[in-house]
């Protein structure tokens, strides 16, 4: 586990702020961890805050929840029909999605919040543009990268 810098950590609450409209306030010290080939979660005082995809980065839904934090950009609504399968760690098929914020490109980050409460159940890679997705009327769209119920939300990595 390596620790990051003040710097670093700087960068990060500002990206993650600014992706998804909410303030993103976690103290130091941070460590960033190898979950696997695709992520690395970071964590706080014992428990994980942040994962990085590629270069992007987004809150982990244990920060979320414990905070009550709801994003006002960066997120994607989907229908009841959806929520199963998404916390089961199924990607996210372009049926089940009621809304995306405007601005998201391919390959960002993403809440994804369930309809009815509004409540975040997976963070998500965009597969494609979301005009794109707008036209779509099948397929995947959304590459689940963390869910309620996995074992960064059991924080058993």
């Amino acid at each position: 586990m390596e620790e990051l810098s003040k710097k670093e950590i700087k960068e990060i609450k500002k990206r993650i702020s600014e992706s998804f409209g909410i303030d993103f306030d976690v103290k130091p010290p941070l460590f960033l961890k190898e979950y696997n080939e695709e992520l690395e979660i970071i964590f706080g005082k014992n428990a994980p805050v942040a994962i990085k995809h590629d270069e992007n980065y987004a809150p982990t839904l244990n920060y979320l929840w414990s905070n009550k934090i709801r994003p006002t950009k960066g997120f994607v609504l989907v229908d009841k029909g959806a929520i199963k399968f998404i916390m089961n760690g199924a990607d996210v098929m372009r049926p089940g999605i009621l809304e995306i914020s405007e601005g998201l490109g391919q390959g960002d980050m993403v809440i994804v919040l369930e309809s009815v409460n509004k409540t975040p159940i997976a963070i998500g890679e965009l597969l494609f543009p979301r005009d794109e997705i707008l036209t779509m009327d099948k397929g995947k769209v959304i590459k689940n990268l963390h869910h309620l119920e996995d074992k960064i939300w059991k924080n058993k990595i």
